[in-house]
């Protein structure tokens, strides 16, 4: 039986759940409320019977020990039903303050309600950083850990592999320090453990960088020379729609020790590609977003790493995502198995919508899905889900020879015991669910069709 992830009402952006009795706040600036009930592309609308957000990790407590179900809503940006709960859910952006900076451990603890760019902003006037970012500054931080989520990069582990400490209020609202033992399994946990009250990151010292974009590099040559690209920068994704034989645009980010540089010398020619004569300015791209500074203009690392500057508002897409993920070795076949599909894709990718290619560098984590290094294929489609329906199987079979592990916030129909293969610990990582959540508080319909 297919295994959809997802529960789909609606596939506009506009229609929210009726019953949940409050706006989740998703962290605009300038105090603002983003009031919505449901994800941010507006496929999922949340069927909790009461929505909570307290001000204190004692309140947290109380209100997990007194609910019957509950999840944890961060900002909203998975595209299934991971979040999804018929009990109680919790935001926690209330709980979103710097607790301490430990400079000679060189981490950083915080509360389970930050965002990324409040982090990021703190840490950066401190004199750190993290090792990477998400491609958008608005994530919850302990969300984007929850479900693997990345950025790019030969050297960059995926997010949560920085991870160094974790304080959860469990099933029966105590608040316990998870043991260093335990980290492998709930690092990447999907919320099945229990409420990340506090986490601890490793950090380093700040950075810089600069990033530039190069536009129409032929599709052939950006896989035949894959490996040399992708090495090329900190940092470095190709954008395409797979309609055309060039890539839209190849985004290299490089590492600076200092603001100053020295900014590496690159060609203007580029496997076929031109280097991009100007700035993509707001405006200029879907929901008119605000993109980082280009034109290898030096910035904070926290300002060039992601694609997508802070702005108030944030802009909502009602774009649908996809995201599979293949050893690093399979990379070229993988591409070009993707590319032969060509127009079989165009109904679900429709106009203006581009995927993603990234890579990944290897962790220990038990549901990481980067056990190897990695390539990363993102897909956005268009907000109609009998229209991806239709696409998914077709990228899911011409990655199947390459044993991909789809994104676990993102859609995909692959079969449950399929997902569960890819994982050798997943039966070892289910055991330890059962040790702190043994009457399944924190299960859904999400972890159960997993679980089963």
């Amino acid at each position: 039986m297919a295994f959809i992830m997802t529960r789909f009402t609606s596939t506009s952006a506009s229609k929210v759940l009726r019953r949940s009795p409050g706006p989740i706040d998703f962290g605009l600036e300038g105090g603002e409320r983003l009031a919505v009930k449901s994800n941010w592309s507006g496929n999922i609308e949340f069927s909790a019977a009461e929505l909570h957000e307290p001000a204190t990790v004692e309140e947290l407590q109380q209100i997990v020990s007194r609910a019957r179900r509950l999840r944890v809503v961060g900002a909203g940006h998975s595209f299934n039903d991971i979040v999804d709960t018929d009990g109680t859910l919790v935001s926690l952006r209330r709980l979103n303050r710097v607790v301490a900076i430990d400079r000679d451990a060189s981490t950083v603890l915080f509360e389970g309600g930050i965002l990324h760019y409040e982090l990021t902003d703190h840490l950066h006037r401190a004199g750190f950083a993290l090792h990477n970012l998400p491609s958008m500054p608005h994530f919850n931080v302990v969300g984007a850990c929850a479900t693997g989520t990345h950025g790019s990069g030969d050297t960059n582990r995926c997010l949560a592999a920085a991870i160094r400490g974790m304080e959860i209020v469990t099933a029966g609202g105590d608040l316990v320090e998870v043991p260093a033992a335990d980290l492998p399994a709930t690092a990447i946990g999907l919320g099945a453990f229990g409420v990340v009250a506090r986490m601890t990151l490793e950090i380093e010292s700040t950075f810089y960088v600069a990033q530039e974009r190069h536009v129409d590099v032929p599709v052939a040559n950006a896989i035949d020379n894959l490996d040399e690209i992708m090495g090329s920068a900190y940092s470095v994704s190709y954008f395409t729609d797979w309609q055309h034989d060039r890539l839209h645009e190849v985004w290299r980010k490089f590492r600076l020790d200092t603001e100053n540089g020295p900014i590496p010398d690159t060609p203007d020619d580029y496997f076929g590609g031109t280097r991009a004569g100007d700035e993509i300015e707001p405006g200029m791209v879907e929901n008119d977003v605000n993109v980082t500074r280009q034109m290898l203009i030096p910035g904070p690392w926290h300002e060039r790493l992601p694609h997508v500057r802070v702005r108030d508002p944030i802009q909502v897409t009602s774009q649908l995502q996809s995201e599979f993920f293949v050893a690093r070795r399979h990379g070229q076949s993988a591409l070009r198995a993707i590319a032969e599909l060509g127009e079989r894709l165009k109904p679900a990718i429709g106009e203006g919508i581009v995927a993603e290619v990234r890579t990944v560098a290897a962790d220990d984590l038990w549901l990481s899905p980067f056990p190897h290094p990695s390539l990363a294929l993102h897909f956005g489609w268009v907000p109609d889900w009998p229209s991806a329906e239709k696409a998914l199987p077709l990228v899911e079979a011409a990655l199947a020879p390459f044993e991909p592990r789809p994104h676990w916030g993102k859609l995909f129909t692959m079969p449950a015991e399929t997902v569960r293969d890819c994982y050798p610990r997943f039966a070892d990582f289910v055991a330890r669910v059962a040790h702190y959540d043994p009457a399944g508080k924190f299960r859904n319909r999400y972890l159960e069709q997993l679980f089963v």
